[in-house]
């Protein structure tokens, strides 16, 4: 069965944020992490 174009790009959007999770877990300073949580952030509105 064909996805949706808006399936599609909430499986991209639960993909990356998993990633930023990750990312923020191996975050090595403060800023990484912001910058990370900040994408994140704007992703979830997307």
């Amino acid at each position: 069965m064909e996805k949706t174009v808006s399936a599609k790009i909430e499986d991209l959007k639960l993909d990356i944020l998993k990633q930023a999770k990750v990312a923020m877990e191996h975050a090595v300073d403060k800023e990484d992490s912001a910058m990370v949580a900040a994408i994140a952030e704007i992703l979830a509105h997307v």
